[in-house]
């Protein structure tokens, strides 16, 4: 309260700034409930728990990317074979994200998306997949990263 009143007497007197107070009130998490995938640049990639729960992952299933090569900022995905995939692991500490790792698919991302100067971007995952030839495939909505 005494922060919110010394404010107010500094805009009053100083009619130049516009100030706007940020805290937990006021600034809220755009992705909360949303399907996302957490992209870290040295190779982490952690599911929401929404994308776990929608997308039916499970502790030892197996994922794969998929690039578009004719559109190569779009980016898939979708559960594979052991042989093919990597291996998802439970974070129980993350309240049940699942997570994979590779540094080299994180790469590829980052570069084919002209990112720099960021050592995550989070992306929005479609809630509805794409059937090809039987299997389901997920958009990555690289669009929205940030």
């Amino acid at each position: 309260m005494h922060v919110s009143i010394e404010i107010e007497i500094l805009i009053k007197t100083h009619n130049i700034m516009n100030l706007k107070q940020l805290n937990r009130e006021t600034v809220k998490s755009i992705r909360r409930g949303k399907l996302s995938l957490m992209i870290s640049k040295v190779g982490s990639f952690t599911f929401s728990k929404n994308a776990v729960k929608n997308l039916l992952l499970q502790d030892g299933d197996y994922i794969e990317l998929i690039q578009d090569v004719d559109n190569p900022k779009d980016f898939y995905l979708t559960k594979s074979n052991e042989k093919n995939g990597y291996k998802l692991r439970r974070y129980y500490s993350l309240n049940s994200a699942i997570s994979f790792n590779s540094s080299a698919i994180a790469s590829l991302i980052f570069k084919s998306l002209h990112i720099s100067g960021k050592n995550a971007i989070s992306c929005l995952i479609s809630p509805e997949p794409i059937i090809e030839n039987g299997n389901k495939i997920w958009a990555i909505i690289t669009s929205s990263a940030q």
